[in-house]
């Protein structure tokens, strides 16, 4: 009795200890980068006219929710060990942390879905090759309708794919600056477009869905050939131009890239970069440590249950308890 009882009660500590670590470091590290260092919703949420120009914040609201599951993780797991280590009676119940448990295998499988989101999103699914894994509307896309602007000008077109181009890799802040939509075979670094500064990928602003007319000139760049359907010029994107028979792209033609920025896809051109990669390994340290709080919750339930039962036969055999094993109807003995 004496063993299970102190096993029990060893369980129980280390759960309080593992999940006020876990609940306060990764509630604290999400609290104070979120509102402290970066904003909310740098750009209006709900601006777009359709569902495809909304610009939430991703990354965002997964710290926010991450952070209520730590808190509550925080709270449930020292509160489940307290009530049952501070029981009024000595005998402990272990309903308390079956509900603990069952708790912490919904948060190992809400922070394995954010994680999951997080991998994927950052271009690491695609890069390890996992099952769920694609370049598509992720850091890595190059495509000018899904892609990134830093992305697509570090890579090149080499005749079936797209490969890293060695020859242009963005190292200081002042290259930031380019034609994302130029669709020539050689991008250059060169400052102007047709005599008008380009894009500055490093500045928020031209990120945002409401200032896409800032992107009208460098957009005359892409170079998409109009289709001929049943006599008539047509275009998937843009107004076809009957005299050169392309299709002339304007803002309202330009992608939806907000998420770019808020997801810091670039290590250089982006001050969101280092954040998004820290909540990346907050979410995968956060999943497993869930995973080990249901494991040690479950066997603190196994050596309750256990404890439980030689209570139930002490009572119900008359036999006298171990010694150090007190049973008490009051706090206070007065007599």
């Amino acid at each position: 009795m004496k063993n299970q009882q102190g096993t029990s009660n060893c369980s129980l500590l280390t759960l309080s200890i593992v999940s006020a670590i876990q609940g306060l470091v990764t509630f604290g590290a999400l609290f104070m980068s979120l509102p402290t260092l970066f904003d909310l919703n740098v750009f209006d949420p709900n601006s777009g006219a359709t569902e495809e120009l909304r610009q939430p914040d991703g990354p965002g609201d997964l710290a926010v929710l991450e952070s209520i599951v730590a808190a509550f993780s925080f709270a449930g797991g020292v509160g489940a060990a307290t009530i049952t280590l501070g029981s009024r009676w000595q005998i402990k119940n272990s309903n308390m942390l079956k509900v603990a448990t069952v708790a912490y295998v919904l948060c190992f499988v809400i922070s394995m879905i954010f994680s999951f989101m997080r991998i994927n999103t950052l271009g690491y699914a695609y890069t390890w090759n996992l099952p769920f894994g694609t370049n598509t509307s992720t850091c890595l896309d190059t495509n000018w309708e899904t892609g990134c602007p830093t992305t697509r000008f570090e890579n090149k077109y080499d005749n079936t794919s797209w490969i890293k181009d060695d020859d242009f890799q963005i190292e200081s802040i002042e290259q930031c600056k380019f034609n994302a939509y130029d669709n020539s075979s050689k991008i250059a670094y060169d400052s102007t477009v047709a005599g008008i500064s380009k894009p500055d990928w490093a500045d928020k602003t031209y990120y945002d869905v409401n200032q896409r007319e800032l992107l009208v000139t460098a957009a005359e760049r892409i170079n998409l050939k109009a289709k001929t359907v049943d006599g008539k010029l047509e275009c998937d994107y843009g107004t076809p131009d009957t005299t050169t028979e392309k299709c002339i792209i304007g803002k309202d033609d330009l992608p939806n890239i907000a998420w770019c920025w808020y997801w810091g896809c670039h290590d250089v051109c982006n001050d969101r970069y280092k954040v998004n990669q820290t909540w990346l390994v907050l979410s995968l340290s956060s999943t497993f440590l869930y995973l080990v709080l249901a494991v040690i919750s479950g066997f603190a339930v196994y050596m309750t249950e256990k404890e439980e039962m030689g209570y139930e036969y002490i009572f119900a055999n008359n036999v006298a308890p171990e010694s150090g094993a007190v049973f008490r109807s009051n706090r206070l003995d007065f007599t």
